[in-house]
């Protein structure tokens, strides 16, 4: 019967959460004196509510017999009743002193146990929500796409908020009611074993259910969760798109959209409600049952005088006592099971294989001669991104690589920074395996300017200064290379301003010039442009394009790019089709051949030279 029981609190599938569990259990191990101490506190209590129970006959029989020994507690009470008799008095003394010493026996163990459990949930949740982040932060970029930003927050919050439950409150009270149960129980058969044993026959009934039930509220749970990582997902999407939104008067379309959600969201959590709300009631109905048939067995042995009044009046106290635990354990399982459904989705993200590429020890020096690909080779599931590419960069030189989109460009700067991980070829760093240095070592050589101008919640200069440490220039000296001092000058404290969530305090060219000093300050032999100015204007993308001129003096500068102005002035620009490099060469030698490089910029070329025919058009 327990071991039934056992298993609706316990698997990582949600079929059988055993495996889940004992994560769970196991995230708390390091906090196992904690532990110890409360599971103490807790059968103090248990000790404490079953001597309630015991005094009670016997105390009833002591005053409505008018003295005389209470038998029922053996030679103890035979002294009592000695001493209870010199004074009529000193009943209340005694009454008193039990009463209220016991009193505070049992707020003692109940604040121990509480403020213990309190404790390990608190630390274990702590420790999961730092796990979580450091599995986040080791992820490839691409490994985060499945997971929508709103979903990921929801479990980090609501999901590991329902794990601390579990922690915190529902192991507490599994242990603490199957202690009182079993304490309870223990008298209840000491006093009559008759009577006991009959008190015991509702328990398969009741474990039973609680099986039943917990099964239920596991699945509707856990589509609960995931409708509540749906909607937090459509949130965060229509606040990071509503100037979208707005433009395009999208307003009743997502109005819509988050309807559905938020109806959605509404129902699985009410399906969950019903489910909880059910077992309370059929559990006290069960309890009420298992009374009064006990009650109604037990008058004919007092009658027949088989068990004593007092012994009775003990059992009675310790069985009612019971019904509280045994009814309680539905509420736990509901709990439990809501726990392990977000306890689920949090070991379903940790549980993510971060993607590894092969990297030595080594510190890489600064790119002096070049970087090389040979054949690499690059699949996502069935799709070839990269199939045999050849590539090299000298040392000293602004290379550009263009393409169509999803040509894989983005890919191959990642696999150059170690992010991923070629399936085949070679890459070396002036002449070097790259899998001989460390990945991070690599990254500390590429100084990169991304298309997307991310901005931390922060400061321009924590902005500017992130992660490891400078290179040869100051944090000001960066900022001026990159063109911010107007900004400074129009900011109320300078560069010690906060730019907003996202840098939204800021224009589109101002955070990339800040992106540009980072760049600058970190250093780095190689700086990566992708696709650094496609999303500014004309205006931005002069003063931007400024910026990363003086960002680039003295480096080795690799370009990815579709727009014309970004790659006129490489000195070499190669053009990736279906993973392959299919042409190199100058801006004019490519202008000239008419060929792949052309049919990428035919449009821009038009536009920037109308009256020109563009080499390979036909009149």
């Amino acid at each position: 019967m327990w071991s039934r029981l056992y298993r609706t609190f316990s698997h990582t599938k949600v079929e059988q959460p055993r495996a889940v569990f004992r994560r769970v259990l196991r995230l708390a191990a390091p906090y196992r004196t904690r532990l110890f101490a409360a599971a103490a506190c807790m059968l103090l209590l248990a000790l404490t509510t079953s001597a309630y129970a015991y005094v009670v006959g016997p105390l009833l029989r002591f005053i409505y017999a008018g003295g005389g020994s209470p038998s029922g507690f053996g030679a103890v009470g035979r002294w009592l009743g000695d001493w209870l008799a010199t004074d009529p008095g000193n009943m209340a003394v005694l009454l008193s002193v039990m009463v209220v010493g016991l009193a505070i026996v049992k707020g003692l163990a109940s604040y121990g146990e509480l403020s213990l459990m309190g404790a390990v949930g608190q630390n274990t949740i702590h420790d999961i929500r730092r796990n979580l982040m450091d599995r986040v932060l080791s992820l490839a970029p691409d490994q985060l796409l499945a997971d929508e930003r709103g979903d990921l927050a929801s479990r980090f919050m609501i999901d590991v908020a329902l794990m601390e439950g579990v922690v915190t409150w529902g192991v507490t009270a599994l242990v603490r009611d199957l202690l009182q149960a079993a304490a309870l129980l223990t008298l209840a058969i000491y006093l009559d074993p008759v009577l006991g044993l009959l008190a015991i026959a509702i328990l398969p009934v009741t474990s039973w259910i609680i099986v039943a039930i917990s099964r239920r509220t596991r699945r509707t749970q856990r589509g609960a969760q995931d409708a509540l990582g749906a909607l937090a997902s459509r949130v965060e999407e229509t606040a990071g798109g509503l100037s979208v939104i707005r433009h395009h008067g999208a307003e009743a379309t997502q109005a819509a959209r988050f309807a559905a959600a938020n109806r959605g969201a509404r129902e699985e959590q009410l399906r969950a409600i019903r489910i909880r709300a059910f077992a309370s009631p059929l559990m006290e109905l069960l309890g009420a049952a298992a009374l009064a048939g006990t009650l109604w067995y037990a008058q004919s042995r007092v009658s027949s005088g088989e068990i004593s009044p007092e012994r009775f009046v003990s059992f009675f106290t310790a069985i009612f006592l019971l019904y509280g635990p045994v009814k309680s354990l539905g509420s736990v399982a509901n709990l439990l099971q809501s726990g392990l459904a977000g306890a689920d989705r949090v070991f379903r993200l940790l549980d993510r294989v971060p993607t590894r590429i092969r990297e030595g020890v080594d510190e890489p020096p600064p790119l002096a001669r070049s970087l090389s690909l040979q054949g690499v080779k690059f699949r996502r599931g069935d799709n070839v991104v990269l199939d045999g590419l050849d590539l090299e960069i000298r040392a000293g030189e602004r290379f550009a690589l263009v393409g169509r989109s999803g040509a894989g460009k983005t890919t191959t700067a990642q696999i150059l920074s170690r992010l991923l991980d070629a399936d085949e070829g070679t890459i070396l760093w002036d002449g070097e395996l790259i899998e001989r240095y460390a990945g991070a070592g690599v990254r500390r050589q590429i100084s990169v300017v991304p298309q997307d101008s991310f901005l931390f919640h922060d400061t321009v200069r924590a902005n500017i200064t992130l992660g490891a440490a400078p290179g040869k220039l100051g944090v000001e000296e960066a900022a001026r290379l990159a063109g911010l001092e107007p900004l400074f000058a129009r900011l109320e404290k300078g560069i010690d301003t906060d730019v907003g969530e996202g840098g939204g305090r800021l224009s589109g060219g101002e955070r990339q010039r800040i992106c540009i000093a980072r760049a600058l300050y970190h250093g780095g032999s190689l700086l990566l442009l992708d696709e650094a100015v496609s999303s500014l204007d004309a205006t931005a993308e002069a003063e931007v394009a400024a910026a990363l001129d003086r960002a680039a003096q003295g480096r080795t500068t690799l370009i990815i790019a579709h727009r014309l102005s970004s790659v006129r002035r490489a000195d070499r620009i190669a053009v990736l089709d279906g993973g392959r490099i299919v042409e190199t060469g100058t801006f004019d030698e490519l202008l000239a051949r008419g060929g792949p490089f052309v049919d990428i910029f035919r449009d821009q070329l038009v536009r920037e030279a109308p009256a020109s025919p563009v080499a390979g058009d036909q009149p």
